[in-house]
């Protein structure tokens, strides 16, 4: 429509590249990101205000005169309430494919997806949405539950016929999520054994291009931590009275694994000399390697 009085403009980025991802949550793109988010989630708004997009860039050379396309797509992440079920856990994207041809057979393209499950450790985590690569031959998104049937994700592609008709060719995928295993290297052991622990996990393999690692929340660095003592993620609080940072804890007698002086559950163990608690034997899980989803600690 029209441009009307009362428009406000938020400056939201200021880049030179053909192509960006843009975190309107902590942008650094412009000088001032605390003013921008501010701006953009300011109590002020009901949420029905309509949204236009401006884009303002110098002339630039030699891109020929056929039209030329802009695209803008909206993302949206993240957990209401607790996140434990399904339409509480927010994935809203699209993903654009560019296509590339293979060389010693014209007229087939090919590309590939990659996707990253979330979870409780890396929703909160600003470095998580930077691996987003939202238009490429190869790009890579985030998923938060698994997807089939009609939430599968879905390839479109407009096939123009020798009549001019535009006819819609579409392929899907279904994506499950993985239940997670855990077994001791013994089944019975005293004083001084060495126990190993095997996790498998194929979604907390977040990194195809490196082997991922999950360490211990340590004690003397987050004495008060809901996670502590944990294979897991200080400073992530609670959810439903239960530590969301936690990913995997080992007890005796159902009793966490805890340093002796740490209060949990308003209880400690009498304390013992030495080094005591899980974070205390330097144990970590390691991937055995990239895109495994098996880790050993």
């Amino acid at each position: 429509g029209n441009p009307t009085s009362g428009i406000t403009a938020i400056k939201i980025a200021s880049d030179s590249t053909m192509q960006n991802l843009i975190n309107l949550n902590s942008t650094n793109q412009i000088p001032n990101p605390q003013t921008l988010h501010s701006n953009l989630f300011s109590t002020s708004f009901s949420g029905n205000e309509k949204i236009g997009l401006m884009f303002s860039y110098p002339q630039i050379q030699n891109i020929g005169t056929g039209t030329k396309p802009i695209v803008a797509d909206f993302f949206s992440y993240g957990l209401v309430n607790d996140g434990l079920t399904k339409n509480e856990r927010i994935a809203n994207q699209i993903i654009r494919l560019e296509m590339e041809e293979l060389p010693n057979t014209p007229g087939k393209f090919r590309a590939s997806l990659e996707y990253v499950m979330l979870n409780q450790l890396n929703i909160f985590d600003p470095k998580t949405y930077e691996k987003i690569i939202p238009i490429d031959d190869e790009p890579i998104f985030l998923i938060i539950d698994e997807l089939k049937g009609n939430d599968a994700p879905r390839i479109n592609y407009n096939d123009l016929g020798a009549d001019g008709v535009l006819t819609t060719v579409s392929d899907q995928q279904d994506i499950l999520s993985h239940m997670g295993l855990v077994v001791l290297s013994i089944k019975t052991f005293k004083p001084g054994d060495t126990v190993g622990v095997q996790l498998i996990d194929k979604d907390l393999n977040v990194d195809s291009d490196l082997v991922d690692i999950y360490t211990v929340v340590d004690p003397t660095k987050f004495p008060n931590d809901p996670a502590v003592d944990t294979v897991g993620l200080a400073n992530l609080g609670f959810r439903e009275n239960q530590p969301f940072g936690r990913l995997l804890e080992i007890t005796f007698d159902d009793e966490r694994w805890l340093k002796s002086n740490i209060l949990y559950d308003g209880k400690s163990c009498s304390q013992i000399s030495g080094s005591d608690g899980l974070a205390s034997t330097g144990f970590t899980l390691v991937e055995t390697g990239r895109k495994t989803g098996e880790f050993f600690g």
